[in-house]
This record gives structure tokens, sequence and C-alpha cells, in this order.
């Protein structure tokens, strides 16, 4: 079984050999099929850049892959060339589809090409070594950046080289971008090592360059000096002694979760749920308030999508390599402690009751007149209305779902096809099959919002990545606090994962969502087990895993905080399961911004902790989302960092930490914040001086 590149023999490949930076896989439910001839002049007619090359691969006479080789700007062009025709091919019959389409030849829009042409051009001579001789050889500007010593010193030592490349080729988009050359400076004696020379032909590009650059730096220094990202306070450590471990409810959709804790009660102990009405101490809220900080701080200078939640679920225990754990065991309370901040994985869960709980907790929360208040059915946003009561809230729908993407080069994919059964394949005496490469996965996720009219309409689906040899977010943050007496939690999370332009998908995926449609007559009944989505199933979707949720949303009164209680479909169960969340109605918005983030900026917060957690629970009057302009005078300084973290808590977290107490009350079958008034501070709630 042969593969054949489908062009002519006479045609020479530059790139023989080597790995593509793209492949292209041709859905298996393309039936059409290509000669070398058509196939060349299909190619032809995409007007692809001379820096890229395009080699189909085909088995049997059938066209399976492309291989695309280049790099920049012009590779993402040529990668939407591709999927484009594929799109249009699978849709058309062959004839139609390898005859070149040549457009009307207009003026103006070949002056605008040539003029494009011209300053990409101009651009990408700043990758090359600065010139030694020329025309402008005398108005070059320069200036030396030096390198923190900081990256230097300890056992993990950082160079240039080491964050960028050997010829600083990862700064290549600042190079472009701000048109200036960035040369590694040689070593010398009694001068500072690993110093940076930015240079060009305008003394603003040089300040925007050595800005960008001193934005990457910072960047690096930031992971380096990250510290431990998980961090647990239990909140009912005064209410028992002992810490049992058992098994995990059967309902839970993940079974890879098997092992709870439980505090068990004490007779000399408070009285269980004390907690709620016990405000926690200062030292906890600062604890809280700089990690929240220092989180989202972390991710100033990182482009993607972020979404900033509070959850309420379950507590799962996860063992180490070094650390076994059992059901039925007990541990001290200090000893259960050291374990799950040190080798013991603690986790909250995103589910919280199963379906006959979760339609008792969204009554529960539709009764909570004096905590809670109603809010437009879209979540607040432009579209849908505000009920007058919270029993007449109706929900929104969201389905996500996790594909492989078939444009993922790995290892499997372009070894060659055996020439003859029972002989070796080439490059490859000895038989043995090449490493496979970690999964590509796009994550695509649709919303179903209500109009004026009380129909629900189908948004436009957003398209995301995720990190490869993952299958879920990457979690930026990691804070719990611990009910041990309800084996349940509060986790403070940061997910991201990185948004991806429509145009660069292939056909497959965008196909996929286009296909995923709501059932008609769809329940809104809490009570109903039906899932409300209908998706296609075919070899061509390689689905990893998939969710639904039908969310009620929720403001808390004189706050902007929402809560937004959720249904949620797992994989291979019929019934759904029940979570629940906090968020202020603004995250999504200042966290935006770091969608769009241009390679070598950052998002100035202004003061991050008002910003987030504004001392009036509703809004912030300090600047927020603003693209850094000058933080080349910023420069990471570790004692500055921690010496911030004795500044006292401020009410923000306060605020928010009352009212997750109060709904803990409520979620776990009390009234006592339901129907009582509850101000700012909550009048219930204790301090703790201690």
């Amino acid at each position: 079984m042969g593969e054949n590149t489908g062009l002519t023999p006479d045609r020479k490949f530059t790139h023989t050999g080597k790995k593509p930076n793209r492949v292209i896989t041709v859905p298996q439910d393309f039936g059409s099929r290509y000669n070398h001839r058509d196939l060349k002049r299909i190619i032809s007619s995409w007007n692809i850049s001379p820096d890229c090359e395009v080699v189909p691969y085909s088995q049997n006479g059938k066209l399976v892959r492309f291989g695309i080789f280049g790099a920049g700007s012009k590779l993402d062009e040529t990668v939407r060339a591709v999927n484009k025709w594929i799109e249009h091919a699978m849709t058309k019959s062959t004839a139609s589809s390898t005859w070149a389409k040549l457009p009307a030849f207009e003026h103006n829009k070949w002056y605008e090409s040539m003029l494009r042409e011209d300053e990409n051009e101009r651009k990408q001579k700043f990758k090359n070594p600065k010139p030694e001789e020329g025309e402008y050889i005398d108005q070059v500007f320069q200036v030396e950046v030096e390198w923190p010593q900081e990256l230097l010193d300890g056992d993990l030592l950082i160079t240039p080289r080491d964050a960028f490349g050997n010829k600083l080729e990862r700064l290549d988009s600042i190079r472009t971008d701000c048109e200036v050359y960035i040369t590694l400076l040689t070593n010398h004696p009694g001068y500072p090592k690993w110093q940076v020379e930015i240079s060009g032909y305008d003394a603003e590009h040089i300040l925007a360059g050595e800005e960008h650059y001193r934005n990457v730096v910072q960047k690096i220094c930031t992971q380096k000096f990250r510290g431990d990202d998980k961090a647990n306070i239990t909140l009912d450590q005064n209410e028992g002694n002992i810490v049992v471990l058992e098994p995990a409810a059967t309902w839970w959709p993940r079974k890879a979760l098997k092992i709870v804790p439980r505090l068990l009660p004490a007779p000399m102990s408070d009285d269980p749920g004390t907690f709620r009405r016990t405000e926690l101490h200062w030292s906890q809220f600062q604890m809280i308030e700089d990690h929240i900080r220092q989180s989202l701080e972390d991710v100033r200078y990182e482009r993607g999508s972020y979404d900033f939640t509070i959850r309420y679920g379950c507590i799962a225990l996860s063992k180490s390599e070094n650390a076994e754990i059992k059901v039925g065991e007990q541990y001290a309370m200090e000893q259960f402690r050291m374990g799950i901040n040190g080798k013991i994985g603690c986790h909250i869960a995103k589910w919280l009751f199963d379906q006959d709980q979760g339609v008792q907790l969204l009554a529960r929360i539709m009764k909570s007149n004096q905590l809670l208040e109603p809010t437009k059915t879209s979540g607040g946003g432009l579209l849908g209305f505000t009920p007058s009561t919270l029993e007449q809230t109706r929900p929104t729908f969201r389905g996500t779902w996790v594909l492989h993407n078939p444009d993922s080069a790995s290892a499997e994919d372009m070894r060659p096809f055996p020439r003859h059964p029972g002989r070796h394949t080439p490059n490859d005496s000895k038989g043995t099959a090449p490493k496979l490469a970690p999964p590509n996965l796009i994550v695509v996720q649709i919303d179903w919002t209500e109009d004026e009219s009380g129909l629900f309409e189908k948004m436009s689906p957003m398209f995301y990545k995720l990190k490869p040899g993952i299958s879920s977010p990457s979690e930026r943050m990691d804070f719990n606090l611990l009910e041990l007496g309800e084996s349940k939690g509060w986790h403070f999370g940061l997910e991201s994962m990185t948004n991806v332009p429509k145009s660069t998908l292939p056909p497959t995926i965008t196909g996929f969502a286009e296909k995923v449609k709501m059932k008609p007559g769809c329940s809104i009944n809490p009570s109903s087990t039906e899932a409300f989505a209908q998706w296609p199933s075919s070899p061509s979707y390689k689905l990893e895993m998939s969710r639904l949720d039908k969310i009620y949303t929720f403001d808390i009164t004189k706050m902007g905080y929402q809560v937004e209680v959720l249904a949620m479909w797992y994989p291979r169960e019929t019934v759904p399961s029940w979570g629940l969340r906090v968020r202020h109605k603004h995250w999504p918005i200042y966290l935006g911004v770091l969608e769009q983030l241009r390679p070598g900026r950052g998002v100035d917060f202004g003061d991050t902790v008002e910003t987030f957690l504004p001392s009036n629970g509703v809004t912030s009057t300090d600047q927020q989302d603003k693209e850094v302009e000058d933080l080349g005078l910023q420069k990471l300084d570790i004692e500055n960092n921690n010496s911030a973290r004795i500044a006292p808590a401020r009410d923000g977290i306060r605020k928010l930490v009352n009212k997750l107490m109060q709904l803990s009350d409520i979620i776990n079958g009390s009234d006592a914040y339901a129907s009582a008034e509850s101000d700012d501070l909550s009048p219930p709630i204790v301090k703790n001086e201690k």
C-alpha cells in the first residue's frame, strides 16, 4: 500500500524528509477523488506565499491529508486557504472543485495588496541581524537591556537563549511589530551578563520594543518565582478532631474520584455549622486576598480566555505515589491538614447534589428573597428580560464539546505507509512504532439564550484550544475553603484556554458546531431529566467528552455578585448532576481583554484587589482594563511583592466570604439567612479576633 504525494513525478520538494509545520486531515467522508494534474492545479490556484509549501498525500488514489511547511502569518493564511477549499469541495462536484476560478482584476485591491506586501517585507527584515553598513546606518538608535540577576541565581538557571531560543527567534513578533533589531550581546568581563541590544531607526520604536521585551522577561520571572498554587483553609476545624475517609456516592459522574473526607463531630467541640456565624480571622482573609491577587497578576501577560469563578462542590481526595490513602482510615485534624497541604490532592468537584437534591436546592434558592434578587434571563446581559420574582427565573443553556483536532500532526499520522505487508517502513529499520504526540483538543462552546419573544436563540459558537496532553482547561488558581463536616467546600478557581479563530479550524470542527441543535420542545422544568441538545455522530468527529449545562442565574442583593445554579449532564449519565457557583458580573469583562492581548503586551488591572474584590461589593472606581504602555519602568521585585502581603485584608474579601457563608447555610438546609434581613457585613457574623 504505497503513499503518493499527489503531484507529478518531476516535482521536487524542498522539505522532503522533514516534519510539516501543520497537517490538515481530509475528513473520512470526503468522497471526491483527484488525479495528479487536478491537485497541482488546485494548489497553484491558492496564491500561496513562496515561503510556504503544500504537499498533498493520497492513499489508494484517495486524498487523505495535506502537509504544510512554513511559518508565521503566511502559514496561517495557507491553512485558511486549504480549509476553505475542503469545506467547499465537500459540497461541490469534483469537476467544479478542481477548476481554478480567477477573480476579476480590481486595481484598488491590487494596489492595497502591493502595499501590504511591501510593509510585510519591510517588517520581516528586522528578523535578520542588524546591518553593519548601509544608507541609514548613522541614524540607528539603540538601547541595552540587562538580564535580571534573579534568573541567573539558584539552581534553575535561565538565560535569554533558554527562554527565547538560540537566535532569540521567539522574539520575532516583537521585532516585526515594533520594527526593531534584537541582538544578544557577547559576555565580557566587568559587564553584566546576557545583555540584549534593541536597535532601530525610530526612537519611539526603540522605547516600545524595550517595554515589550521587559514585559516578556517579567512574565518569565513571574513563572519562575511563582509559589505553590495550592492552599486550603478548614472552616470547621473547631467542630471536631477526627477526619474519616468514606467512599464517594454512587451518583458521582466521575468514577475515578472515590475517596471523600468527613469530619466527625466531637462532644467538646463547637456545634456543626457554628463556623458560618463566626467570621474568619483577619490573617485568613488576608491569605485568600493575597492568593487571588497573585494568581490574577500572574496572568496579566498571558493571552488566553480566562474564567474566574467560586464554586461550591463535594470534596474528593486523590492519592499520590508517595502517599497511600484508603477508605475507612481516620486522621487527626492536624495530620489531615498537613496531608492535603502536602502530598495528598484535595479537589472540590463541580457537582454538589444529585437530581432529587438539586431540585430541592433550586427551590430553596428561589425562596431566598432577602439574600437574592431576580436578574435578566441571559445572566445580566443585553438580551432577555428580568422576571418579577425569583420563582419565575428561566434558565439559559450551554453545551461544551471537546473534540480531537484532525489537523494535529502526530508521529503516527506522519509515518509512511508500509510498501508491502511484513516489510519495515522507511526510516524505521527496526520496525518500532514512533512515540505518539499528545492529543490536540479543540473545545466547542455554544450558548442558547432567551430573546424578548421567549424563544431560545443559538448564539455563535466559540472555539478554544487546550494545552497538548490535557483534556480540560488549565487551572491558574487553586484555593479551597473546606467544610469537612458536610464533605463540601468552596473552590476559588481561574481556568484558562486559548481562543481560536474560526477561520483557522478545519471544516470538521466548524461543521460539527453548525449541526448542534436544541431539541424541539425542550422543557425548562427543573425536574426534567432530558438532555436539551443533540449533535452529530460520525467517524469524522472524535469526541473526547461533552457536557450540557442548564443555568439559573440570580443576583446577590445590593452587590455585583451573581449565583448560578446548574443542572449538568455528563457523558454516559441519564440524569443531571447539580452544582452551584458564584462570580462577579464584571469579572468576564476585566479578563476578556486578555483574549486579544498582543505579544509583549500586558493588561493593567489597576488596583487588582479593588478591581476584582470591590470594597462596596458592586464595582471599583479604579481604572481597569488598559494595555500596559509604560511597564518598562516596572521591574520584578520579590522583596516588594512579599512586603505588600503585610497590608491588612480589605472589606471586599470580607463581604464576599460572608455572603458565601450565608449561601452555605441555605444550601445545606437552613433558612436562617433566607428569612433575615442582611446588610453588607451580615449581622449574624461574629468576628474572630483570636
